[in-house]
């Protein structure tokens, strides 16, 4: 990974949840979801991610903060809050 890091989040209502992106060989940027286990990420995600021991699931690949922090709220309120709702 990159030398680079920073963390977007979801601050909305009661929740407060954050992800931590990365910058990669390629000059983009992997953001990581660590805040969940191994069995809901199997249940949230299927049989295709991937995962890394110390930051988490790979939620996506993006260009910059601004994407990130745009993806990430679509990402927690079209697939985390539904799932954990449903749990």
């Amino acid at each position: 990974m990159g030398e680079g890091h920073w963390h977007v989040g979801y601050y909305e209502g009661k929740y407060c949840i954050e992800a931590i992106g990365f910058e990669n060989e390629e000059g983009t940027w992997d953001v990581f979801f660590n805040h969940i286990d191994d069995e809901d990420v199997q249940k949230l995600l299927g049989s295709e991610y991937e995962i890394d021991n110390d930051f988490g699931v790979l939620i996506f690949k993006t260009n910059d903060y601004e994407e990130a922090q745009t993806k990430f709220h679509i990402w927690v309120e079209t697939i985390l809050l539904p799932f954990l709702d449903n749990k």
